[in-house]
Order: structure tokens, then C-alpha cells, then sequence
């Protein structure tokens, strides 16, 4: 009996190399060039849509983000020890203009020893 089923076994074992074989050549020289031109096209238009897409969300968020970038510049600054200072010399020169040369013609009388000069 074994005997009687070894060559339908044989036969159906080539059967199913055959047709694994012819599908893997007509896979390999038929289908997949074409999926593969397939797929190219669908990257180059993958890329120009998600191109597209940041570059209009980028021009919609900009000003959005200018203005943050804006106000957490000048928050920093005012936030700053620098700032203050600034503030304090503006508030020095505002004075008057005549203040400043004031403070160096005192330092320098000072240091030559010439008496302070009296008001006008």
C-alpha cells in the first residue's frame, strides 16, 4: 500500500515545487518591477504632500510663533539684573544733560584738589 502512495506523493511534492518555482519567476520578473515602480511613485508623492503640509502648517504657526518668541524675549529682559541697570543709567541721562559732565568735573576737581564748584 505505501508502495501504491509513493509516487502520488513524488508526484504531488513536484507538482508543488513546479508551481512555487513558476510563481517566484513570474514574481520576480513580472510583478515586482512593476510594485517597485509603484512604490517610487507613491514615495515621490508621499514626500510632496507631507513637504507640502509642514510648509503650510509652518507659514499658518509662524507669526504665532514670532510673538512668543517676541514676548519671552523682552519678558527675559526685563526679568534681567541687565535691565535694571539700564534703566537706572537712561534715568541718570534723562536728568538732564549737563549731569554727566557734572559727575566728571567733581571727580576731577576732587582729584586735583580744587574746591567744589558753586551753583550758578
Amino acid at each position: 500500500m505505501l508502495h501504491d502512495a509513493l509516487p502520488i506523493l513524488l508526484t504531488a511534492l513536484a507538482s508543488s515545487v513546479i508551481t512555487l518555482l513558476l510563481a517566484y519567476v513570474l514574481f520576480r520578473w513580472h510583478w515586482e518591477p512593476q510594485l517597485d515602480k509603484r512604490l517610487d511613485q507613491l514615495q515621490i508623492e508621499f514626500e510632496s504632500r507631507v513637504k507640502s503640509g509642514v510648509y503650510a502648517a509652518g507659514q499658518e504657526l509662524l507669526p504665532d510663533l514670532r510673538e512668543q518668541v517676541k514676548l519671552g524675549f523682552v519678558d527675559a529682559l526685563s526679568q534681567s539684573h541687565t535691565a535694571g541697570l539700564m534703566e537706572e543709567t537712561a534715568k541718570v541721562v534723562s536728568v538732564g544733560k549737563d549731569f554727566g559732565a557734572g559727575i566728571v568735573e567733581t571727580g576731577l576737581n576732587a582729584l586735583f584738589g580744587r574746591p567744589k564748584p558753586t551753583k550758578r
